[in-house]
């Protein structure tokens, strides 16, 4: 949080812990009765946690004035519960002042909240510890965990500031920090302890403020990137680094030349925290909160910074019963045509209706009335389409936001949702797995029809399924079918390669489009050259059936 180039300033004043307990409803920024900065998350027992640094600098003040740091809880992203400044320089005996980024997390009951302070005589990294995050928490071991004398003078740290941890999914703690470059080290399963070598993974144009996160196999580190600050990625295979695929994914502050973010996952959905100058300016800043998304594994998505912030975020149960369920987009009903779940025209069909059943927690399945199936992901592999099965199959649906509707998760332990393929509006256009993109055909309307015993189909016998194949001629591509659709639509692929094209069985509309769903051709036709296109997979849409192709 120090940046480039400023001058400590504020001396080394300590204040007594608040007592007081305010809530309030969330936009960005979400706390407005305090300056708040430098913010981590942590989740527990359901609700999320941000501890932030406190800026008590006055008008007209340019230096940072912070002695505490405060602890805010919602368990729905919207309304916020102000815990209080549940620790402050004072709780370190061995502290002088400067009560900057800090970031907590849980281990075995116990919740370590590691913090920068300045020692009064350089910068150091101390930690407390409670055994419920929102505290009390007192000092761990007594003295500084990190100090400036343990980093190589020749390591490019400037500052031994902004700490981060992290817990691989093998139990091996690490803890990171730094301005200039970005230190690490192992931490004993005490959490108090350093274990083994320092080691650096410095990223590009690397300022300060790094977090550490991991997703889908890859150790993401954000920080400060240049000066003024913006936030950048780099990703990591190990968390000892090296670190690549460094690049910008948040652009300059508002009216604030420093940043300071976290990446949290919660109810599925990762939210960038991080603060701004908005109301404020650079030395009085304010704690916002807003959506992340992901191009890839090794990829987030960039950010656009909002005043709008997120939405409530209402994660009740659906009871049980018979369900419409409409695409939010789109307005259309879901429909098992023939195995293959679309989105159609509402009509009074049961083929159009869902009976629910939960299971447990977000667990249910969902069983079309009039074939007797299941709705199911396949191997919830991007791209899968939804289909329905003869067996019992579980997915997880989640009300992410009261107006926005339900999620529907490709299977009990994946990030990928249920999407109607392209954002299209199309009556016919399948259901498939893809990443989160916070578009709407993402989301799902529940409309209770009532109670499953008041079907007579209810009880339907389900016929064993039967296999099919077609037969398709290539020569230097492959044809994957995702969608066995309904005979009665009409045109299929027969055929691929560089020389001949992509072949229909007979003239039709369609489109071409690459996985990450954009067009890149379309029209009607019985033939369309593919001779420019670049090697990879990509979707043939044709007249209601879908399909998957592979140019070599």
């Amino acid at each position: 949080m120090y940046g480039l180039g400023n001058a400590l300033r504020g001396g080394f004043v300590g204040v007594g812990l608040s007592l007081a307990v305010a809530a309030f409803a969330a936009s960005n920024p979400i706390v407005t009765n305090m300056f708040t900065a430098d913010p981590a998350g942590l989740v527990y027992n359901d609700t999320m946690y941000i501890f932030t640094g406190h800026d008590e600098a006055p008008v007209g003040h340019e230096g940072y004035i912070m002695n505490d740091w405060h602890i805010f809880s919602s368990g729905d992203m919207d309304t916020w519960v102000d815990r209080g400044a549940a620790l402050s320089i004072r709780s370190f005996n061995w502290a002088r002042g400067s009560a900057w980024a800090s970031q907590s997390i849980e281990r075995n009951g116990k919740f370590y909240w590691y913090v920068t302070v300045h020692d009064g005589r350089d910068f150091a990294v101390g930690v407390a510890v409670a055994d419920h995050p929102a505290g009390p928490y007192k000092d761990a071991i007594g003295k500084a965990l990190i100090t400036s004398d343990m980093t190589p003078a020749n390591s490019g740290v400037n500052y031994d500031i902004d700490p981060t941890v992290f817990i691989d999914d093998d139990g091996q703690a690490y803890i990171y920090w730094g301005n200039g470059a970005v230190m690490g080290y192992r931490l004993k399963e005490n959490m108090v302890e350093l274990q083994g070598s320092m080691f650096n993974v410095t990223p590009p144009s690397f300022t300060e403020a790094p977090y550490v996160h991991k997703r889908n196999g890859y150790y993401f580190l954000t920080y400060a990137y240049g000066w003024e600050e913006r936030i950048g990625q780099a990703t990591m295979k190990s968390p000892t680094g090296p670190v690549s695929n460094s690049k910008v994914i948040v652009g300059y502050n508002k009216n604030s030349n420093t940043s300071h973010q976290a990446f949290v996952e919660f109810h599925n959905q990762w939210y960038y925290i991080y603060h701004t100058g908005a109301i404020g300016g650079s030395f009085r800043r304010a704690l916002c909160v807003d959506y992340a998304y992901y191009e890839n594994d090794s990829t987030i998505a960039n950010i656009t910074m909002t005043d709008t912030g997120v939405k409530k975020v209402d994660h009740a149960p659906i009871r049980d019963g018979v369900y419409r369920i409409k695409a939010r987009h789109s307005g259309l009903s879901l429909e098992d045509a023939a195995s293959a779940v679309i989105q159609m025209d509402s009509e009074e069909s049961e083929s159009q209706l869902w009976a629910l059943r939960r299971i447990d927690g977000y667990t249910y399945t969902l069983r079309n009335l009039e074939t007797g199936k299941y709705l199911s992901f396949g191997k919830g592999n991007l791209l899968d389409t939804a289909r329905t099965v003869n067996a019992e199959n579980r997915i997880i649906i989640e009300n992410f936001n009261v107006d926005d509707g339900y999620r529907l998760y490709a299977d009990t332990a994946s990030e990928y949702l249920g999407d109607v393929l392209n954002i299209s509006t199309e009556a016919g256009m399948p259901l498939v797995v893809w990443k989160q993109t916070g578009t709407q055909n993402q989301s799902f309307k529940f409309e209770y029809m009532g109670d499953e015993s008041a079907y007579s189909s209810s009880s339907v016998e389900v016929a064993p399924e039967s296999s099919s194949s077609e037969d398709v001629s290539s020569s230097s591509a492959e044809i994957t079918s995702l969608v066995a659709a309904p005979g009665n639509l009409g045109a299929r692929v027969v055929g691929v390669s560089r020389a001949d094209g992509l072949r229909f069985s007979q003239a039709a509309d369609y489109a071409l489009m690459n996985l990450h769903g954009m067009v890149v051709a379309r029209g009607h036709a019985a033939q369309v050259s593919v001779s420019d296109f670049a090697p990879g997979a990509y979707v043939v849409w044709l007249g209601g059936r879908i399909q998957k192709i592979e140019l070599r």
